[in-house]
């Protein structure tokens, strides 16, 4: 007798877990979060696109509810009431930097008027607007207006730089006499006699260069300022105060700087000679270190760890990088955190980099532990419109004008990942607190396009 073998059991479902009151998914896929406040009127507290996130949420507002410390939000509230509440409770979580940050771009472009330079009376303030009058087209057309403004103000400002730096009529005469084999002074009074020979000499001044403004002047102040405004309303949308965030332009909060070449080792060397002295050392530090300025002009002795042999001679050593230096207004250069808890971090130096700092330690360094490696001819911390009028000399000596200090570390970053093409070391190294950011160095690091272009050659009999 065959006996036919019976289907095997179907597997039951999973029990289909309970939701939690309040939360319910919408047709587009994202969770909305409702509750009943104390005088029982339901209200929306906003829409995630996650429901562990729209759970979490519901359980914090279920908790403000039961202590008796919600608020119900105020009916009309102003961009610029909600922005200042809303800086205060993100306080304890922004670095001191990141907030004048904020609080600089909130004054001049969220709540300033801001008119357009080439419509007369055109301009829009957001401040004083409720959060509900905020529109799409409302932000559309501020976005417009503080794009030329921020592109204006960077015309101005490179404009009256150049001014400034137009030689006075001494100067020209000055110039005028010295390469004519005049034998005046390099510096202070001239004679009437020698200034009267340059008028007749028909006043010969040098060429005056129209100073060139960037395509994409104003860009980045302008994606900055609309990122916060995206930020605000966006948490403002997650309470519920406004339906959805009105921060729809495309493309408004992101802005990418035009790929940096790095320097050769050649150049990192010529710039470094070309430095004060006092601020020669922070040159391969910077490069070779991956440091940030901050991070820089933030070390302390107890921070440096030099290693020599036992003929004395430097092998390497190693940099501590727990704070950083930061300009706040009207308070000066203060050290701080460091921008993520990624960047704390310990560096190893290059024997030739650990040696430049240790002599730099032995000259210009203080001898308690606490005293700043880096700092300015007076002792006081090394502000950074010093170092850039020194590095702007040394680039240019170098042949390098377009370099930014900046791209020091993009230098040494870069050959990092030559040297050892593992992202997370690269990303440890550099402090980044994601491997997003440490992906720029495999681009820029990668010789794949050389290659297709030698083979090429090869195919083609080039």
């Amino acid at each position: 007798m065959t006996t036919t073998p019976k289907p095997p059991a179907k597997a039951a479902k999973p029990r289909r877990s309970r939701r939690v009151p309040g939360v319910r998914q919408l047709p587009s896929g994202r969770w909305q979060v409702r509750f009943t406040d104390p005088a029982g009127v339901t209200r929306t507290l906003g829409v995630y696109d996650d429901y562990d996130t729209a759970v979490v949420e519901r359980s914090r507002v279920t908790v403000d509810v039961a202590s008796g410390t919600w608020q119900p939000p105020a009916p009309d509230e102003s961009l610029a009431d909600y922005l200042a509440r809303w800086l205060e409770r993100r306080s304890a979580d922004l670095s001191v930097r990141t907030r004048d940050l904020y609080e600089s771009l909130a004054a001049r472009w969220l709540l300033a008027p801001v008119k357009s330079p080439d419509r007369a009376g055109r301009g829009i303030e957001l401040g004083p607007l409720p959060l509900r009058a905020i529109s799409v087209t409302a932000v559309a057309d501020w976005y417009a207006i503080v794009r030329t403004r921020a592109a204006a103000n960077v015309d101005e400002r490179i404009k009256a730089a150049a001014k400034r730096r137009q030689l006075t009529d001494v100067q020209s005469a000055r110039r005028w006499a010295l390469a004519a084999g005049l034998d005046v002074p390099r510096t202070g009074a001239l004679s009437p006699t020698v200034v009267a020979a340059w008028r007749e000499a028909g006043a010969v001044r040098p060429p005056v260069v129209e100073p060139e403004v960037p395509a994409d002047a104003g860009r980045q102040t302008a994606a900055l300022a609309y990122s916060l405004l995206r930020t605000v309303l966006g948490d403002a949308a997650r309470e519920g105060l406004i339906p959805v965030n009105p921060c729809q332009v495309r493309g408004a909060g992101g802005y990418q700087h035009d790929e940096r070449v790095p320097a050769t080792p050649e150049q990192v060397v010529a710039i470094t000679g070309a430095m004060p002295e006092r601020y020669a050392a922070a040159v391969p530090l910077l490069t070779w270190g991956a440091l940030r300025f901050g991070e820089m002009a933030g070390l302390r002795r107890r921070d440096v760890k030099i290693t020599r042999d036992d003929a004395g001679e430097v092998t390497g050593g190693a940099v501590r990088v727990e704070r950083a230096m930061t300009r706040i207004k009207g308070q000066g250069a203060v050290a701080g955190d460091v921008k993520t808890r990624a960047s704390k971090r310990t560096v190893n130096l290059p024997a030739s980099t650990a040696a430049a700092l240790a002599a730099h330690l032995d000259t210009f360094t203080g001898r308690r532990a606490d005293d700043l490696v880096f700092t300015s001819s007076t002792g006081g911390p090394l502000q950074g419109s010093t170092w850039t009028r020194a590095f702007i000399k040394a680039r240019a000596a170098a042949g390098r004008p377009d370099l930014h200090a900046h791209d020091l570390r993009h230098t040494g970053l870069t050959f990092a990942y030559r040297a050892l093409p593992d992202l997370k070391a690269v990303q440890a190294r550099a402090g980044h607190a994601t491997a997003r950011a440490a992906l720029i160095y495999q681009h820029m690091a990668s010789t794949a396009d050389t290659d297709i272009a030698d083979r090429l050659d090869a195919l083609t009999g080039a």
